[in-house]
């Protein structure tokens, strides 16, 4: 059983830390034989009638075949980028050939090492198709993505907001055409700044409010309120996001107008990946004892009769790191992604004796995940049901609420 969970724990989450997308424009990965990373952002043209599509292409070495040469290791490919227009003609076209070389073998397998591409066109607001092209000289088959791309009209209210765009460092410059390039993946483990653009029609002042909502929809963070003065008709703001308070796990940074119902907010995804701490030895024992549903008895028993803290915290190191799917990168998605789970659980989940993690629904949660569907049934007794539905795992659980305590107890699973 143990095994099931863990295998399905894995199977769910090596691919779920990889994109995260904005509603429009957005942060993704093109998926093929290897991947590359791309993120779409709509900024003003130089005139309000015009707006600019800006395409960040990152791709990660291990997307790539490389082959040996006398000095090293090579990987050669090729890029393009192109835009067609509602009636199909080609609006646009951008291309790269490009020589990627390192000397040690183990960084033609980086995942977190990227060669980084960017361009931009200028075109009128509508409806796009833009298609992506990766041809690696070593794989027959080159990795396509086409995407439906709407371009926004940056007339249609007194003030509108560009893209949002997170960045690890702040930029050499910003505005006027200029952009800094953006983090391949949205995760940070510290501090980060968010760049965007506002412009105006009208000389009114304006402020404008940044905000960081969790996926609950709750907000958790809010930045000082920006001001956008009645002389300036356009301005490019970097402002910083302070991700102490937040705890590990997904977010949303919404950028809105004050005050003005017009303006459409504009948001982006984004995840906190601080290294795990414990500020005592209850709090990693508390960690440990979750581990009840991934780990094999002998493996949890040996991590609980550690004779220190030391030793006890090296050995839940160990058992994650075990299960690593980035093992070249500072940050376990794997082990987060449980202790994020592990929190939802709590939160929804607890009952007056019991934390939410041992209840049954809480178990399930943290080994599945979020359900597809949850359906809500009541018998004759008027005692509640939950059924909740995995799509991809073709798994049902069905939960009873037996004695009306809303201590919802696994009675069927199949």
């Amino acid at each position: 059983m143990r095994r099931f969970y863990s295998a399905v724990l894995i199977f769910l989450l090596v691919g779920y830390f990889v994109g995260l997308a904005e509603a429009q424009f957005g942060r993704k990965h093109a998926e093929g034989a290897g991947h590359f990373f791309y993120q779409l952002a709509n900024f003003p043209g130089q005139e309000l009638s015009q707006s600019k599509l800006f395409v960040f292409l990152s791709i990660p070495h291990d997307a790539l075949v490389f082959v040996r040469t006398d000095s090293g290791f090579a990987a050669h490919y090729k890029l393009g980028v192109y835009l067609y227009g509602e009636k199909k003609n080609l609006l646009f076209e951008k291309s790269w050939r490009r020589t990627v070389f390192v000397k040690q073998y183990d960084d033609t397998n980086r995942p977190a090492v990227f060669d980084r591409l960017n361009v931009s066109t200028t075109q009128t607001a509508g409806k796009y198709r833009l298609v992506l092209r990766l041809e690696d000289r070593e794989v027959p088959k080159p990795r396509i993505l086409e995407k439906e791309v709407r371009i926004r009209d940056f007339r249609k209210s007194p003030l509108q907001l560009s893209s949002l765009l997170l960045l690890g460092a702040a930029p050499d410059s910003c505005g006027q055409g200029v952009l800094p390039e953006p983090e391949a993946v949205a995760n940070f483990p510290k501090d980060f700044l968010v760049c965007f653009e506002a412009a105006k029609q009208v000389p009114e002042a304006a402020q404008l409010l940044l905000e960081v909502v969790s996926r609950h929809g709750r907000t958790v963070y809010q930045a000082d309120t920006l001001v956008f003065s009645a002389n300036s008709v356009r301005k490019c703001f970097v402002t910083p996001v302070d991700v102490t308070p937040l705890r590990n796990g997904y977010y949303r940074i919404r950028v809105k107008a004050l005050g003005l119902k017009r303006v459409p907010p504009v948001e982006t995804d984004f995840r906190v990946t601080k290294a795990m701490e414990f500020q005592n030895e209850q709090e990693l024992d508390d960690a440990i004892a979750v581990l009840t549903y991934i780990a094999r008895p002998e493996e949890l028993e040996k991590i609980k009769k550690a004779d220190s803290f030391v030793r006890k915290k090296r050995l839940f190191d160990a058992f994650w790191k075990k299960l690593d799917p980035t093992p070249d990168t500072p940050f376990n998605e794997l082990q987060a992604e449980f202790y994020e789970r592990v929190v939802y659980a709590n939160e929804k989940f607890s009952l007056t004796r019991d934390d939410g993690w041992r209840t049954d629904r809480g178990r399930i949660y943290i080994v599945c995940g979020p359900p597809d569907s949850v359906e809500h049934q009541r018998d004759r007794q008027f005692r509640d049901y939950e059924i909740w539905r995995y799509t991809n795992l073709h798994k049902e659980f069905v939960f009873w609420d037996r004695n009306g305590t809303g201590n919802y107890q696994l009675v069927r699973a199949q």
